[in-house]
């Protein structure tokens, strides 16, 4: 069976429950990256590899050039998602909740068949990986007028946190009665973003994570989930 086209994956991706993680620029200019190439090159040198999967991914054939944009989709195992880096440094990022993928593959234990999950460890994976990443187009200046990261994610209704890991659980029912759930824009000076991207990254997965209901979760428990993926301790 052929592939599926890029075009279908991001339909895929929008039209299903997902996560859409954007960065860009306090100033709006057209040409912050001065062509596609050197928006590859940029993606190349700062694309973030820590559990053996990049962010973003690019494709082994490259990546996609547009009007004004350098991108990629994939599709493999859980892992379905869209980027694209404009000339503007605008970084936007699509991908489906690898959650609904491994039940949609039958991959989910029969305590898990059937729901709406949002594991606890991979959000906070994600989201430090995401902060890392544009941290490191800010140490390359296309950020030197600040930026701002936007965060939602769909499919959020009725969605369930949970531990991907059997040795841990939760003690009730956190579930989200948002749709989506969309965190407030964060407007950061570059140097700011350089200096504390894992705690960004950590206070906006504690922020999803008191949308769902969790008043209290364990900030030092997280912290080390966290510092064990920047470590390459997994």
């Amino acid at each position: 069976m052929a592939a599926p086209a890029p075009e279908q994956i991001v339909q895929e991706i929008k039209h299903g429950s997902h996560w859409r993680f954007v960065a860009r620029p306090s100033r709006y200019d057209p040409d912050r990256v001065a062509s596609n190439v050197d928006g590859a090159e940029l993606v190349d040198k700062r694309r973030v590899s820590l559990r053996g999967w990049d962010c973003p991914c690019v494709e082994p054939a490259g990546p996609e050039y547009g009007s004004g944009w350098t991108g990629s989709t994939t599709e493999y195992g859980l892992h379905r998602e869209h980027w694209r880096l404009y000339h503007s440094g605008q970084f936007v990022h699509l991908c489906s909740y690898e959650e609904d993928l491994w039940i949609e593959q039958g991959l989910a234990t029969p305590r898990f068949a059937g729901a709406k999950l949002l594991w606890i460890v991979s959000a906070v994976y994600r989201l430090t990986e995401y902060l890392l990443f544009v941290s490191g187009l800010a140490a390359d200046h296309v950020y030197d007028d600040g930026i701002v990261l936007s965060l939602t994610l769909t499919g959020t209704m009725d969605r369930h946190l949970a531990f991907s890991e059997g040795r841990r659980s939760l003690f009730q029912d956190y579930r989200c009665h948002d749709e989506p759930l969309s965190l407030p824009d964060r407007t950061l000076a570059a140097e700011e973003l350089i200096a504390t991207a894992p705690q960004v990254a950590l206070g906006c997965a504690l922020e999803i994570f008191r949308r769902f209901g969790w008043s209290q979760p364990p900030i030092d428990v997280l912290r080390e989930d966290q510092r064990k993926l920047i470590e390459r301790r997994l």
